[in-house]
């Protein structure tokens, strides 16, 4: 997320959606030391008064669980700093129905949080400069579109214009910008930037066209969820 080193070749970043989603990340572990009984769950926003989106839970290496909360409010809502400073009873007060199923937990690290824009560069078409993924276009963590933008970032890169562009003597821009204009590539820009604003308008407006939506559910005891 740093940009320096763009900066400093007089790439400028460009917001387009100023504070779009804020995203929490912390480890949990039930605390009589045993396990959780699910391999891993997600958990959507029950109210859309509430703005969240979901809770993703999963198994991370060295004992425990991360639990990644992703939300749209404002960063300066109270709620941000009871989610910091009191994420177990912040988190069961917002997802009552997460308590059977987590039991009686504790949070193990620091909780992480950051607030995302949506945004892009401009002064980016320069000769032997190519950039990929967040550092041409940021991703909405909750839409979870980052890595595959990566991706197919990299495999045009890497499959169809670097070998064109290696045969002749060169890199300047008219070479690069065949990058920027490839038609799997900005169609991906595309859907990852339309996927943030559904998320966003999922979990925030109020109406008919969002009641056919999937309710909130839980796994059963030993079983993976998606809900």
């Amino acid at each position: 997320m740093a940009g320096a080193i763009p900066y400093s070749l007089g790439i400028k970043r460009r917001v387009i959606v100023e504070r779009h989603s804020l995203a929490f990340g912390f480890t949990i572990a039930p605390a009589d030391g045993t396990g959780f009984a699910f391999p891993a769950l997600t958990s959507y926003g029950e109210r859309t008064t509430d703005g969240i989106d979901y809770l993703s839970i999963f198994p991370i290496p060295g004992g425990g669980m991360r639990a990644n909360l992703f939300m749209f409010r404002d960063p300066n809502d109270p709620i941000m700093r009871e989610i910091r400073r009191e994420p177990k009873s912040t988190l069961l007060r917002l997802i009552p129905g997460l308590r059977p199923h987590l039991g009686d937990f504790k949070v193990t690290d620091r909780v992480e949080s950051w607030v995302m824009d949506l945004a892009n560069v401009e002064g980016h078409l320069q000769p032997g400069i190519v950039l990929i993924g967040d550092a041409f276009q940021t991703s909405c963590p909750a839409a979870g579109t980052g890595v595959s933008r990566l991706l197919v970032d990299v495999e045009r890169l890497c499959t169809v214009h670097l070998p064109g562009w290696l045969k002749t003597d060169g890199m300047g821009t008219e070479k690069i910008a065949t990058f920027y204009s490839d038609h799997d590539k900005v169609a991906s820009d595309a859907h990852a930037f339309r996927m943030a604003h559904f998320r966003q308008a999922l979990t925030s407006e109020a109406g008919m066209r969002w009641d056919f939506r999937p309710p909130p559910a839980f796994p059963a005891a030993k079983s993976q969820a998606s809900c």
